[in-house]
């Protein structure tokens, strides 16, 4: 009988003939084939015939998740000459190893080793022994299980003495002299955020790391540098003080005074009024009329005032 497991690739061969004269002969159609699992047909296990020579035929297919002990039957149906036949042609059971599985023990190149017969087995006293040097790094699976070495380190590194000498028995003592210490803390240490007392002048200037805290000192400079109040006392809100008075001081404010003031002798004339004379005559249009001249803004079209020139007098309008 052949050993199949779940999941191997099923093949079996079978033949028809003719049932008169018993010579093999094709069936009439192409014959069925179908399995039934523990007594019962089973479609999961699907079966493929296919004709090989002449009433020659194979069954494959791929076996499904059987369990072990599983009784499978294979039944072929076939119709040959006009007569119909059925015969189960095929029995097996499923198994979680295949003959080809296993290993055969040769007496002549298979060594058992190191083996001791016992007269009885509740005697543990005559159990297995192992010949002096039997185990070595070589045994040990280093995946799960490690050997002691004379070095290690990662998952296999224990505790061992140190340099100077120290056990695991001098930590612990050490450990004793810790907890003798630490039990002299107060049963209720302070609660987050209670307040603490210092001693009168503990904060001194040592106390500072100046890589990023610096203390105020009696003079200072660089990064420790801050504003202190001038030779005339003025402090910092002076200072704001001052800021704030001249705020008014805007750009526009500036160039309106500038221009409403009247620097002329006769204190008359603005400077805008100047400015804009200047500016006609040294870039508008200017257009003269027996002794009046015209004076026009940059556009050429704004008038922007008239000069009549006399004998000994010039009047702008």
């Amino acid at each position: 009988m052949a050993s199949y497991k779940a999941a191997d690739t099923y093949i079996t061969e079978f033949a028809t003939q003719r049932f008169d004269t018993g010579t093999a002969t094709d069936a009439d159609i192409l014959p069925t084939a179908t399995a039934s699992l523990n007594g019962v047909t089973d479609g999961s296990f699907s079966l493929t015939v296919a004709n090989i020579t002449t009433g020659h035929y194979k069954i494959t297919g791929t076996i499904p998740s059987y369990s072990s002990g599983d009784v499978i039957n294979i039944t072929v149906v076939a119709t040959v000459n006009s007569v119909v036949g059925k015969e189960v042609i095929d029995t097996f059971v499923i198994d979680s190893k295949r003959n080809s599985d296993l290993n055969d023990f040769d007496p002549l190149n298979d060594i058992v080793a190191n083996v001791t017969l016992v007269d009885t087995t509740t005697d543990v006293s005559n159990g297995v022994t192992l010949a002096n040097d039997a185990i070595t790094s070589a045994k040990y699976d280093e995946s799960t299980a490690f050997p002691i070495k004379s070095a290690d380190t990662g998952i296999t590194q224990i505790a061992r003495t140190g340099a100077d000498g120290d056990t695991l028995e001098t930590l612990s003592d050490q450990s004793d002299v810790i907890n003798a210490k630490t039990t002299n803390l107060p049963a209720s240490p302070a609660a987050v955020g209670s307040e603490m007392n210092l001693a009168n002048d503990s904060i001194t200037s040592a106390k500072y790391d100046e890589s990023t805290a610096f203390p105020i000192k009696s003079v200072d400079t660089g990064s420790t540098q801050i504003a202190r109040t001038g030779a005339d006392a003025d402090t910092l809100e002076t200072l704001s003080d001052q800021v704030d008075a001249t705020s008014t001081h805007t750009p526009a404010n500036v160039v309106a005074s500038l221009f409403s003031a009247t620097p002329t002798a006769g204190g008359v004339t603005t400077f805008e009024e100047i400015t804009n004379i200047l500016y006609s005559m040294a870039r508008g249009k200017i257009i003269r009329s027996n002794n009046e001249y015209a004076f026009y803004d940059d556009d050429d079209v704004t008038l922007l005032f008239t000069m009549t020139v006399a004998a000994g007098s010039r009047t702008v309008s």
